[in-house]
Order: C-alpha cells, then sequence, then structure tokens
C-alpha cells in the first residue's frame, strides 16, 4: 500500500514539472497561451498538496513502523500472557485493554440454581477454553452435593460427635459452605441438625416440626412449664384484683379501734420542728386523696413590665 501511494506521488510531481517547463518555454507574445498555461501549473501543484496530505492522513493512521527490537520484546511478552498480567507496571487500564486484544467473547452457563457453572471463553485467533467454576448461592439446599452432606451430618450425628467436630470433619473431606467459605460454623452444624431432625428432644427445630419424642421425653420449654408452674404476681400494688379494702391489715384482718388522733414520737420528729398531731381518718385515706385535700398554694402575681421613660424612647429613636 505504501508503494501505490508513492507511485501517485511521483505521477503528481512530474504534472507539476511537465506544467512548470510548458509555461517556461511559452512566448511572452503569446499572452492567452501564457495565462492558459500558468492555470494548468497552478492546478497541478493544488492537485499534488492535496494528495500530499492524503498520504499524511494515511501516515497517521497507519500503524508505526516496529524496530526489530520492539519487535522481540512483544513476542517475549505474548509467550507470557500471566506475567504481563501480574506485572506491578500494568495498569487497571491495560489489563482490559490485554482482555479485549486477546478475547473475543466469554459464554457462562448455570447449571439451575446450583453453585455449578460452565464458562466458555473464545479467544482472539479462535481457540475456545473450557471451565468449570463454582459461584455462592442463597440456600444451602441449592448446593449440587446437598443430599452427601446431609448423609454425612447425619452419621457424623450418629456418632456423637459434637458441632465443633462434625464442622472440621466436614473441612476435612471438602464440603464447602453455600458462601463457598471452606468451613462450617458450629451454629450452622447446630441449625441443620435442627433442620434433620436429629437429637430429639435436644434440639428440636419448632419452625420445621421435625423430630419425634419417646416415652418419658419432654421439650424443655414444656418441662420448665411443668416443673416451675406461673406464680400469681403480687407485685403489683396498683392492680384492682390485689388491692385490699380500706381499714383491713396486710393479713386481710381489720385494723383494730383506735383514738381519732395519732400523737408522733419526738424521736421520729425533726430537730427544731413540732410536728402536728395526725388524725386517723388522714392516715387511712390513699395518697390520691391526700394529694386532693393538699391547700394550693397561691400563685404569685407575675410582675408588670418596667414603663418606658422618655430617655428610653429618644435612645430608640
Amino acid at each position: 500500500m505504501d508503494r501505490i501511494w508513492r507511485q501517485r506521488l511521483e505521477r503528481a510531481d512530474f504534472a507539476c514539472d511537465r506544467a512548470r517547463r510548458q509555461y517556461q518555454l511559452a512566448e511572452p507574445e503569446n499572452r492567452l497561451v501564457a495565462r492558459q498555461l500558468e492555470r494548468d501549473w497552478e492546478a497541478a501543484l493544488a492537485e499534488r498538496a492535496s494528495l500530499g496530505e492524503e498520504y499524511e492522513r494515511y501516515q497517521r493512521a497507519r500503524p508505526a513502523r516496529l524496530s526489530p527490537a520492539e519487535l522481540a520484546a512483544i513476542r517475549a511478552l505474548a509467550g507470557d500472557i500471566p506475567a504481563l498480567w501480574a506485572a506491578p507496571t500494568t495498569t487497571t487500564a491495560g489489563r482490559k485493554r490485554l482482555i479485549r486484544a486477546v478475547i473475543d467473547s466469554v459464554q457462562v452457563t448455570a447449571d439451575g440454581a446450583t453453585e455449578r457453572v460452565h464458562a466458555t471463553v473464545t479467544w482472539a485467533g479462535g481457540h475456545q477454553t473450557h471451565a468449570a467454576l463454582c459461584r455462592p448461592v442463597a440456600r444451602i439446599d441449592q448446593l449440587s452435593y446437598y443430599p452427601a452432606l446431609a448423609g454425612r451430618i447425619r452419621a457424623l450425628a450418629g456418632q456423637g460427635l459434637g458441632n465443633a467436630a462434625i464442622a472440621g470433619q466436614l473441612a476435612a473431606e471438602g464440603f464447602r459452605t453455600p458462601r463457598l467459605h471452606d468451613r462450617f460454623h458450629p451454629g450452622e452444624i447446630q441449625h441443620l441438625i435442627r433442620r434433620l431432625g436429629l437429637r430429639p428432644g435436644l434440639d428440636h427445630d419448632h419452625r420445621t416440626d421435625q423430630g419425634s419424642l419417646g416415652p418419658g421425653q419432654w421439650w424443655l420449654a414444656a418441662l420448665a412449664r411443668e416443673i416451675f408452674p406461673r406464680q400469681p404476681d403480687h407485685h403489683r400494688p396498683h392492680s384492682a384484683a390485689h388491692r385490699r379494702p380500706t381499714g383491713t391489715s396486710p393479713a386481710g384482718q381489720p385494723r383494730p379501734p383506735a383514738a381519732d388522733n395519732v400523737a408522733v414520737p419526738a424521736q421520729n420528729r425533726g430537730p427544731g420542728h413540732d410536728q402536728p398531731q395526725l388524725s386517723q381518718a388522714l392516715l387511712r385515706q390513699s395518697p390520691g386523696e391526700q394529694r386532693q385535700q393538699r391547700p394550693v398554694r397561691p400563685r404569685q402575681p407575675r410582675m408588670s413590665p418596667r414603663p418606658f421613660t422618655q430617655g428610653h424612647r429618644e435612645l430608640m429613636a
């Protein structure tokens, strides 16, 4: 392509030179002929300039020619794409350009709602790479190996192992959590044991209602209600059901008759104060009735605002 451009430029240069020589060989007396030859020369020069600009645009759009050393470096990098990807000098933008340069398409197919995923990568040369991947799932019953996991938990729980021991054994056998963690938490094992209905009477799951009871077995909550029945609450004096009638003792017996006035002992009085005698009727009243009979303190009248003087008005003006 570059050779074709060079040939076009050579023809344009030859046309310009021929038009120049023709103009120079014209006789000055033939002014009409000289004017026509001058216009032809100008047209040839304009065509040569336009062709040169097109060639410059072509060179800018065309990739630059690489030197032998640059070609060797590119071939060395192309032979180890993972090293180029993991190089500290490779930026995120550079990795994206690398992906676009070497990969044409990626097709991902999920196996239903399970964690298994199949990916097909089509490279720029047409070669395809197939890979089996795993993805996180929302529930444990979506795992493709859930039946095997449940059977293994039943077997380990039947051997009498605890939740932590079961979690460790499952991790050693390669069972992973729905979030692709390497080890189950003991609380997750406990939840699975309840879900599967294992260990009846101890770990029953009320949401699934699984598990059965044998003779003489109780659920923990029912056993607590049977052993410790709920006692009536005596600590609510404001309840109408527990309020005793006026004039009775705490034991429910009538109070003995007393004098109208009861003198308060001197040792119970404050220093320097003489407490008056209280009537028996006042002592028998409830706190609410006593509050209602308390004298109301008269409210102090609010002070009137200070009147403005002539000096204040002059300052405000």
